[in-house]
């Protein structure tokens, strides 16, 4: 019985300790496997692609998700998260997508906002608009005053003046 203990405690436990770390080695690595599996088969349309952090791919370099059309994008009023994205010449994605430039200019247009040179409005249903003070999802910013805001600060984003199309 000596024996099978030596024989065990030499063999069979470090191996069987092993595996067991190379199983929770590879479950730790899966997630970054699938998404770096199937970045090969995306391209500007593929970035809502279920399998892919978008930010961890534009982060690593891996992906260019291309230029928003800003014809397409030509609107009389944004988002305070549309907007942002957009003079950062991305396309709108969700706020869990800042990252970089798109980031630094959602952060910028919430101080503005905060410091009143911005105002917010919320669409009504009888079609006009309410001025608010409170950051919320459906909140407005009007092109018009986002214009006066960037050539104020000289700048002239290509989603509210054109250019580039």
């Amino acid at each position: 019985m000596e024996e099978f203990w030596v024989f065990a405690s030499y063999t069979v436990l470090p191996v069987t300790g092993f595996v067991v770390t190379l199983f929770l080695w590879n479950l730790w690595l899966a997630p970054t496997r699938l998404v770096l599996d199937n970045m090969p088969s995306i391209n500007t349309s593929g970035a809502n692609h279920p399998n892919v952090d978008r930010g961890v791919a534009v982060k690593r370099g891996l992906v260019d998700f291309g230029a928003p059309n800003f014809a397409a994008w030509r609107n009389e009023e944004y988002t305070v998260l549309d907007a942002a994205f957009l003079w950062a010449e991305e396309t709108p994605n969700s706020i869990d997508m800042l990252i970089g430039d798109a980031e630094g200019r959602y952060k910028m247009l919430k101080s503005a906002i905060h410091r009143g040179e911005l105002k917010l409005y919320i669409p009504l249903t009888d079609g006009t608009f309410k001025q608010t003070t409170e950051m919320r999802s459906d909140a407005l910013l009007k092109a018009q005053e986002l214009r006066v805001f960037s050539e104020k600060h000289g700048e002239r984003p290509r989603f509210l003046f054109g250019g580039r199309d």
